[in-house]
């Protein structure tokens, strides 16, 4: 699926409140239970409701940006199905939408809000994911937003993003192999 543009749509609010908006027709009506802004990712949940009695909900995902002078806004969508590489969808928009076509995503979207609300502290020994092969480090200082200071187990000190981190905290260094 490509993007689509229009000159009507000439701030995010306006394409926000046409991509948000209920619609109904002959065969079904289709209802926006929630939405949120993460960036310009625009988070869905959906309900539709078809005339002959069944219902399906989907979890939404439209990509947002500024065409530019002239051009307006724009928008790409997804849904779950298409495993967008995106995972700040919120963690209630999946306990809304039981009917899971992708568990990986699902997956990623849960390990992602796990490492983003874990407490890190200096001191801390934490796990590093599979990008590296230092596995645990220890952190030194927190250098800004996201970023921290950390030292492997033989002191090399460098600078790391919170993204790197698996999830994983450890009480004494772990056993090497």
């Amino acid at each position: 699926m490509g993007w689509m543009f229009s000159t009507a749509w000439s701030d995010r609010k306006s394409i926000i409140r046409h991509l948000i908006r209920n619609e109904s027709d002959d065969n079904r009506t289709r209802t926006c239970l929630a939405h949120c802004l993460r960036g310009n990712v625009l988070w869905t949940v959906w309900e539709i409701n078809r005339h002959d009695d069944t219902t399906k909900r989907y979890i939404g995902c439209d990509l947002l940006q500024n065409g530019g002078a002239g051009e307006g806004w724009g928008y790409k969508d997804m849904d779950e199905s298409c495993a967008p590489f995106y995972y700040t969808c919120p963690m209630k928009y999946l306990n809304m939408v039981p009917e899971v076509s992708n568990q990986e995503w699902r997956d990623e979207v849960i390990r992602q809000a796990n490492i983003k609300s874990l407490k890190v502290e200096v001191g801390d020994l934490v796990g590093l994911d599979d990008r590296f092969a230092v596995k645990v480090v220890q952190i030194v200082r927190k250098t800004s937003k996201g970023s921290m200071a950390a030292k492997d187990r033989d002191g090399r000190e460098f600078n790391i993003n919170r993204s790197y981190l698996s999830g994983k905290t450890f009480a004494t260094w772990p056993a090497t192999s």
